[in-house]
């Protein structure tokens, strides 16, 4: 799946409505080559068969995981395969801006890095597209010692120290997420609220331990 992007929506069969929404925005609004995986449970198969998909988009499967394995399990190989940036999209996501996903695009092909639309909070990149380089060598999209949150928090924090986190105003992914306890909430969160506290203290070793050799590698990336 070459195109000019990839972004991986990892998903769950029970939230198909979400997804069926996104789909309708994200077909409606990209202008670029722009392509998905959708990355689903090989033990929920069968609930894809009839999805509508837009052009260039496809399901794949894996044995059940969290957010970050499973974000991981698709984006990496996706970025050592071919130099186009790879991104996140969560499932519940709506893309509002007509050409969202060029704007992007240009906005790396300007120079690497990690770009990223307006969102509830304007300092991190809650969903964003990445220039493969830096996820190849870094060997991860998501940290692997977190599982649901903090991702992006990581992914701020490396970009800002490597000087290569790039804001791109204008654009809008609006985020119709439910969290624990609201009306529409679902399993998928409250499993993350139960992870929250042991990710939160992930974060902070990482920040402690790795984030130094972390931000050195991103500046080699995108540097070469």
């Amino acid at each position: 799946m070459p195109g000019d992007a990839l972004f991986v929506v990892p998903t769950r069969a029970a939230r198909r409505p979400r997804l069926e929404t996104f789909l309708a925005a994200f077909a409606g609004t990209r202008t670029a080559d722009t392509r998905l995986l959708i990355a689903t449970d090989d033990d929920e198969e069968g609930a894809w068969d009839d999805l509508l998909l837009p052009a260039g988009c496809a399901v794949v499967s894996a044995p059940r995981m969290s957010l970050s394995p499973k974000m991981n399990r698709w984006a990496v190989p996706a970025a050592r395969r071919a130099p186009r940036p790879v991104g996140f999209l969560a499932d519940d996501t709506v893309p509002e801006t007509p050409g969202w996903d060029a704007r992007l695009i240009e906005a790396l092909s300007r120079a690497p890095g990690i770009a990223y639309p307006a969102g509830l909070r304007a300092d991190i990149p809650e969903h964003h597209l990445t220039s493969a380089a830096v996820i190849a060598a870094l060997g991860w999209y998501f940290e692997p010692s977190l599982r649901h949150y903090y991702t992006d928090n990581v992914l701020a924090d490396l970009g800002n120290g490597a000087g290569c986190l790039r804001y791109v105003p204008g654009v809008t992914v609006r985020h119709d997420r439910h969290p624990p306890g609201s009306p529409g909430d679902d399993q998928v969160y409250r499993e993350a609220a139960v992870q929250g506290p042991a990710d939160q203290a992930a974060y902070h070793h990482w920040r402690c331990t790795r984030m130094a050799g972390d931000i050195d590698t991103v500046k080699a990336a995108i540097a070469s």
